[in-house]
């Protein structure tokens, strides 16, 4: 996120964030509890992730 927030600034552009998620995959292993609600569990991520950049980088817009 740091270098997007640079980057952002430099070139005088927004951040556009995304997140991604895959099931993990091990041989062997059991499988660890999942959340039910992936949508909204990695949506609050993302949120808290661009609410820092609001409050750390004001000038710097993100999405």
């Amino acid at each position: 996120m740091r270098y997007a927030v640079q980057q952002a600034r430099l070139t005088k552009t927004v951040v556009e964030a995304v997140i991604a998620w895959d099931y993990p995959t091990a041989a062997g292993c059991p499988l660890l509890p999942l959340p039910d609600d992936f949508e909204g569990t990695f949506g609050e991520t993302l949120a808290g992730a661009l609410a820092q950049i609001s409050k750390d980088e004001p000038d710097v817009g993100a999405r």
